[in-house]
């Protein structure tokens, strides 16, 4: 168990970055996109046995553009290049996809969000169940409390090591890299805790964002728990005939701070609506009512927004999604080389030496020129993603034309194969690493306005996630 306590306070910071680390941030700037940071930020992972895979061939390129392939993992075919060729080792393949023709939990996820330019600018989807059980996770005993929901809690959040990128279950987000100290009365004072979230959603920017979870939740419980509490009582407010808990005045305080049963980490109280199977949570007045309006279909969804929609499809049609995101903004080079600048780190080894490293627009700017920009897009979908053998990096980019997204694809080959990332001045001395060091293989189609790709990491187990820094972003455009 001490083992377990060293190393968790290591897990949780990388729940906090792979869940946002804008849930320590207030600010929009917190929330500004970086793509597919590499596997530094990679959240708790499973061991899976992985067969051995055929190593990649070379593929001559030519002006032919791409067309689909029966085999979309290992077929190969020629692309359209827009810069000269160097020796990069990235292949290049085809994809030969069919959308699914009905709904996945994704967008069951979408349609409990109200749709706003706010939300739109911003979404998360995380399934936590769906590849946990495709690599033998084993459920929670029935009937586990307190310690034994912990514990469980925790061996899930730091199983790492392996081949398979699972996220654990984080939800409410902003509570869960708490959760060794809370998880245990979070249970006693309102019959769940972060082990019931399955599947779960954040959209929007602080502090005007929605929080919604499938799992281990019903009302009975919920209220058996909270009158067996001795512990602040909620008020029972009311919206369109549906009653929701809500604790405090909506400010915060240290002297609150995690007050049993559930204010947050800088001393605000929850507002709380229980379903069968759902949870809906905020710390702000006014967002339960929306989610509440939407739920009755008295307000429009996320999931009444064509484009998200079939974002979200072409996605789960790659493969098996353990998390998505959802960005319509801040990709623009302009935007990117400002996102995380003016940060600085000092290091001291152990033979004395200092290494200065400063995070400048300027390398910024350096390592985003490298390769072609990107024509302008609608909005990137990105998430990590299974295909039954190796874990990879889906991509959806949105386009206003058909013409965009074929120009696109040759783009962010190029990029991949002449770009660079992790821009930096160490000790005076400018730093980047090729993004061709980090992904051996690209496979990508166009089906329409949407340029949709797989991405796989060099090293099988890692992967690439969302970053929040701009020197990560790949899919900058013009």
């Amino acid at each position: 168990m001490k083992t377990k306590l060293l190393l968790l306070a290591s897990v949780l910071s990388l729940i906090s970055a792979a869940c946002g680390v804008d849930a320590q941030l207030s600010s929009e700037a917190s929330r500004t996109p970086a793509v597919f940071l590499a596997d530094e930020l990679a959240t708790a992972t499973v061991p899976i046995e992985v067969s051995a895979t055929p190593p990649p061939v070379s593929v001559e390129e030519s002006a032919t553009p791409g067309v689909s392939v029966d085999n979309p993992v290992t077929a190969t075919v020629p692309v359209e290049s827009a810069t000269p060729q160097t020796d990069s080792p990235v292949i290049v393949g085809g994809l030969d996809l069919q959308q699914p023709s009905v709904s996945t939990l994704f967008e069951k996820l979408l349609s409990r969000i109200p749709d706003s330019e706010s939300t739109r600018s911003y979404v998360r989807l995380t399934d936590t169940l769906t590849l946990f059980q495709l690599v033998g996770g084993e459920p929670i005993p029935v009937g586990a409390s307190g310690d034994v929901r912990s514990e469980y809690w925790m061996d899930r959040a730091m199983n790492s090591g392996g081949d398979v990128r699972v996220p654990p279950p984080a939800w409410p987000r902003a509570l869960a890299q708490y959760g060794l100290s809370i998880n245990s009365e979070l249970y006693r004072t309102l019959g769940f805790d972060f082990v019931s979230a399955e599947q779960y959603v954040v959209a929007g920017v602080p502090p005007n964002d929605f929080e919604v979870a499938f799992g281990q939740y019903t009302p009975a419980a919920t209220s058996l728990a909270l009158a067996a509490c001795e512990c602040e009582q909620p008020e029972i407010r009311q919206h369109a005939g549906v009653e929701y808990y809500a604790w405090g005045d909506g400010s915060g305080s240290i002297s609150r701070r995690f007050n049993m049963p559930f204010y947050d980490h800088v001393g605000r109280g929850a507002r709380l609506l229980i379903r069968d199977g759902e949870a809906y949570y905020s710390t702000k007045d006014g967002i339960v009512p929306e989610l509440i309006d939407v739920m009755q279909g008295n307000a429009s969804s996320l999931a009444d927004v064509e484009d998200y929609v079939a974002a979200v499809r072409w996605m789960s049609a790659l493969g098996t999604f353990g998390e998505m995101m959802l960005r319509d903004s801040h990709f623009s080079i302009d935007d990117v080389v400002k996102i995380g600048t003016n940060t600085s780190s000092v290091m001291t080894s152990p033979d004395g030496s200092v290494t200065f490293t400063d995070y400048t627009e300027e390398a910024f700017r350096r390592a985003a020129e490298k390769g072609p920009l990107l024509k302008p897009f609608s909005f990137v979908l990105s998430g990590s993603g299974f295909d039954g053998r190796k874990m990879f990096t889906g991509l959806v980019l949105a386009h206003a034309d058909e013409a965009s997204a074929l120009a696109n694809r040759a783009r962010l080959v190029d990029r991949i194969r002449v770009g660079a990332t992790f821009a930096r001045v160490v000790n005076g001395e400018y730093k980047d690493r090729p993004w061709s060091e980090l992904i051996s293989r690209v496979e990508l189609v166009v089906e329409g306005r949407f340029l949709i790709a797989r991405l796989y990491a060099v090293e099988l187990g890692k992967t690439f996630i969302q970053g929040l820094a701009g020197n990560t972003i790949l899919t900058i455009h013009e």
